[in-house]
């Protein structure tokens, strides 16, 4: 999580979007040696870019945000969402886990499961498995993409070709009326190459995710069997939804 040091940081960017490095020592009253540890580690999350002594906001809307960053964000509400998953695992079950932020909180529960398989793109979540779990675990090879912790490419989609499973488990990184979505043209395939080897998908979606729209589609609404999400979704959502038979399961 970032400090309250790195946020000003941050939002000082938001107003200025261009600031000369030595000058944000002298605005935040920081030393200049502190300051530069802050933005690489900003840097390495995807949120500036820093060049020539200058350093900028970069814009995430439109882009993957760097897997550190998202791994950070909304915790409990991530939690919340691996906790109804749960609901469809018994022991014995098979399923695909993509490599984001949301599923990677469902792995510590799978302990609690007899004789699971899994088959994941996902380098942290395959490490959480092997580490938490008694999980038998297949990994997918391919191409490591920087930031994500995704396994991606032609071979990723190959290897997972080899499977029929139980369930598809996975995230999006927005939903709207048309369907799910990814900033990620690979990880869009690689996850709806996972939807189509299952027999039951699930996509874990939480509200911030709401009416964002992204370049790339991931899946249609009658692709999906269950969106968990934390809040009640718009009308437009819920109408998709309904008329594709893919049912909106949250806390109430």
């Amino acid at each position: 999580m970032l400090n309250t040091r790195q946020e000003q940081l941050l939002n000082l960017l938001k107003q200025k979007k261009t600031i000369a490095i030595p000058h944000l020592a002298d605005l935040l009253s920081y030393s200049a040696s502190t300051i530069r540890r802050d933005l690489i580690l900003l840097e390495e999350m995807g949120l500036v870019k820093r060049d020539k002594g200058n350093v900028s906001i970069i814009v995430t809307t439109t882009k993957e945000k760097h897997f550190k960053l998202r791994n950070q964000e909304n915790i409990s509400i991530k939690q919340t969402l691996a906790q109804l998953a749960t609901d469809f695992i018994t022991d014995g079950s098979s399923m695909f886990l993509d490599s984001s932020s949301t599923v990677l909180q469902l792995c510590p529960l799978l302990n609690n499961y007899k004789n699971i398989t899994v088959v994941t793109n996902g380098i942290e979540v395959a490490h959480s498995l092997i580490e938490h779990t008694a999980c038998e675990v297949f990994v997918v090879g391919g191409y490591a993409r920087e930031g994500s912790s995704g396994i991606v490419g032609e071979s990723a989609l190959e290897y997972i070709k080899q499977f029929n499973l139980d369930l598809c488990i996975m995230s999006c990184a927005g939903v709207d009326h048309k369907g799910f979505t990814d900033p990620s043209m690979q990880q869009a395939c690689t996850k709806k190459q996972m939807c189509e080897q299952s027999r039951l998908t699930l996509i874990l979606c939480d509200h911030t995710k709401f009416l964002n729209n992204y370049k790339f589609n991931l899946a249609s609404f009658n692709q999906v069997d269950y969106l968990l999400t934390d809040q009640e979704p718009s009308s437009s959502i819920f109408e998709a939804a309904r008329q594709n038979n893919c049912e909106i399961l949250w806390p109430h």
